[in-house]
């Protein structure tokens, strides 16, 4: 359904990031796949202002990691001709996305506070009503989308979450106690396979 969304064009993509490293990289290269494939005119990117945990993603880690792509292979020979490497070229082609104004790297307040989703100042909630799709990172995000309650594993996600201000696609491992939108029977099934299926990182949710 995401893809169906994406392939038909949009105009805005916001991802609310979570961690930093390998993990920023790979919601760096999929937001350059959109913009150079014309299927998003634009890509948001939500960071914290502070880390909340110590590998929270922020604005200076997305430069940083630009810059080491810009950078290339260390070894002069690697980087001779016209056809730069495929990393390189990604950075490259990163920087030219933030300099026009089609990568936006953005960081609220409200991203390290103890607040719930439902919470969300008005001033981002505006912010977030502009975009086509808003892409969910991470087991923090989800858990603030459900209020940090213990739902009903059966309970739907678009019904608990019906405030958020945009279409939302959330992407979880799962490490927290909180889960909805499965099937009668699958939870408990789930937990007579794995006790601990809930909180161990085994498994994840595209929702």
């Amino acid at each position: 359904r995401a893809a169906a969304l994406l392939l038909a064009g949009v105009q805005r993509v916001d991802f609310v990031n979570d961690n930093a490293g390998r993990e920023l990289l790979f919601d760096l290269a999929p937001a350059d796949l959109l913009l150079r494939q014309g299927w998003a005119r634009q890509v948001v990117f939500h960071l914290k202002d502070r880390p909340f945990f110590v590998s929270d993603a922020m604005p200076q880690d997305v430069r940083a990691i630009i810059d080491l792509l810009q950078a290339g292979p260390s070894h002069p020979a690697d980087n001779q001709g016209s056809n730069l490497p495929p990393a390189q070229a990604l950075g490259r082609r990163l920087e030219e996305h933030l300099a026009a104004g089609r990568l936006l790297l953005d960081s609220a307040p409200f991203w390290t506070s103890c607040l719930m989703f439902r919470q969300m100042p008005p001033e981002l909630a505006g912010k977030l009503a502009e975009s086509d799709l808003v892409i969910l990172k991470g087991d923090v995000n989800y858990r603030r989308l459900l209020d940090d309650r213990h739902w009903p594993h059966t309970a739907r996600l678009e019904e608990i979450a019906v405030y958020f201000p945009a279409p939302f696609l959330a992407l979880r491992t799962l490490k927290g106690e909180i889960m909805v939108g499965l099937g009668p029977g699958q939870a408990e099934e789930l937990a007579a396979q794995d006790p601990t299926w809930l909180i161990n990182g085994k498994r994840g949710i595209i929702q």
